[in-house]
């Protein structure tokens, strides 16, 4: 191919003609790098510069280049390049044009070659920035949660870079789980209601703006229908810098549902179970005193009393109704409860010793008691 090493050296005097019409310093050496490298391909390998499209298009990315502009002077450059290579070639020989003709293919080879590797780059480039704004959101939204940073400044900056007001009405939900659930994020969004979410491997947990309203009700129907296990909602602020509150209220809402239920609490809601859930090392000390007893029995005879306890309290500690509700003989219930009364050592005709002793099954109801 010694017809188109001449006729390389040829292209590359020439080249500059084809750059005359300036693009801007970085798209001009990226245009010369790529004019360069057609003319190696045309030529069969007889040009003295390889360009690597991937760095360039690196540069592109990083220079601010759009991609339609780069494509547009690539094959404004692929088309100059190849009318010039045509005309050469025709000038010198038969041998030197033939020649050419059987590289002519390889140009928007490499013209394609060049694009896909400026495709790619960019694709990367957006990937990286979506991921950096998907950190930089989470990071803020942690701010808020935590307090981190505690000051003014970080406050609002966290605000508005979330769009969210500094003040209003405000609650915090917290979700449990993360898998098989609609997207807390989307399904209020649908509904009018902007929030900003957090994720763990245990749980979601949102900031959830209220407006000038409470919406609450709203909040709890949407969080119903698309979550699969316990929700936790806090009592409503008024101050982004009370975030941290709001969110040990929301997760204590949580923690006041049995676990394995599918229910939504909002703080408050739940008095009794609020209460054992706000001091679970308190609740377990005093469940393992009250219930000690109880819970050496078999697991079966367990569950018969505490059901009959828990029964037994909702029908207003009315012997009749309770043994309706169990399917059981009334004096059943009462062979129950004085087994309870022996067990525990709290009188059940007495108000302290049956809210010392319902404080108690709730305890052990939450898991707070190992089983």
């Amino acid at each position: 191919m010694h017809e188109l090493v001449e006729l390389a050296a040829e292209l590359r005097e020439r080249a500059p003609t084809l750059l005359e019409r300036s693009a801007g310093p970085l798209l001009d050496d990226l245009r010369r790098r790529f004019v360069a490298d057609v003319i190696r391909v045309l030529t069969n390998g007889s040009g003295a510069e390889h360009c690597y499209a991937e760095d360039a298009a690196r540069e592109l990315v990083e220079g601010g280049v759009t991609p339609e502009e780069a494509v547009l002077a690539f094959r404004e450059c692929a088309h100059a390049a190849w009318d010039l290579a045509r005309d050469l070639a025709r000038r010198r020989d038969p041998d030197t044009y033939q020649a050419l003709l059987e590289q002519a293919g390889d140009i928007w080879i490499e013209y394609e070659h060049w694009t896909s590797a400026m495709t790619d780059a960019y694709r990367d480039a957006a990937r990286q920035r979506d991921q950096r704004a998907a950190q930089e959101r989470e990071a803020c939204v942690t701010a808020l949660l935590t307090g981190a940073g505690g000051n003014t400044v970080e406050l609002r900056h966290s605000a508005d870079a979330l769009a969210l007001p500094k003040s209003g009405q405000f609650c915090v939900v917290v979700v449990e789980g993360d898998r098989g659930q609609a997207d807390p994020e989307q399904a209020l969004r649908a509904q009018g209601v902007p929030s900003v979410w957090s994720m763990t491997l245990l749980e979601q947990i949102g900031i959830v703006s209220l407006g000038t309203i409470d919406r609450t009700g709203l909040v709890r129907e949407v969080m119903a229908q698309c979550a699969t296990g316990r929700v936790g909602v806090s009592s409503v602020y008024n101050q982004l810098g009370h975030t941290p509150l709001a969110a040990r209220l929301a997760h204590v809402a949580l923690a006041s549902l049995p676990p394995g239920t599918h229910n939504v609490s909002t703080y408050g809601d739940r008095p009794l179970e609020t209460l054992v859930a706000s001091a679970p090392e308190t609740a377990r000390d005093m469940a393992e005193s009250v219930l000690g007893g109880l819970l050496k029995l078999p697991t079966e005879d367990q569950q018969t009393l505490l059901d009959t306890i828990e029964v037994w309290c909702d029908a207003g500690g009315n012997i009749n109704r309770t043994a309706e509700l169990l399917y059981c003989h009334r004096n059943t219930v009462r062979h129950r409860l004085d087994r309870i009364e022996a067990l525990t050592g709290r009188a059940m005709s007495e108000p302290r010793g049956i809210t010392e002793t319902l404080i108690a099954v709730q305890a052990y109801r939450l898991h707070i008691v190992p089983g």
